[in-house]
């Protein structure tokens, strides 16, 4: 259990230096007007698959809690927020896909506000378990 909770914050270290580089990236590119390349939507996916891996990882801690009779409701609040910015993040993304080549701003506005707002949930569920400072 001592691994997978050092895996778990781990991965949120990984996730907000993710965060920082995308939102920099998105916003810049969005200020300067570049063409949207294919690192752009890399960086988006390794950002939502990074997320991903650390809820799957957070919901298995979850469930052991739970057989071992050690689950606190603020667990449940935590993996709701991070279930949510997970769930975000793949929809900003899929949506970021429809949009056409020819619509680069609207590309990376729509990355950096949801990046941003994902950010907050991000910050608010860990906020929930104290994680910040552990």
């Amino acid at each position: 259990m001592d691994f997978l909770i050092g895996l778990h914050s781990g991965i949120r270290w990984l996730v907000v230096v993710v965060w920082v580089v995308l939102v920099l990236r998105y916003l810049l590119a969005w200020a300067l007007n570049p063409r949207y390349r294919p690192f752009d939507r890399y960086l988006y996916t390794v950002f939502s698959g990074l997320l991903d891996f650390n809820v799957a990882i957070g919901l298995l801690l979850l469930i052991l809690n739970i057989l071992e009779g050690t689950s606190d409701v603020i667990y449940w609040f935590h993996m709701g927020v991070m279930l949510f910015a997970a769930v975000t993040a793949h929809l900003a993304s899929r949506h970021i896909k429809t949009l056409l080549d020819n619509e680069p701003k609207e590309k990376f506005f729509i990355g950096w506000a949801s990046a941003l707002f994902i950010g907050v949930l991000v910050a608010v569920g860990v906020a929930l378990v104290g994680g910040w400072v552990s």
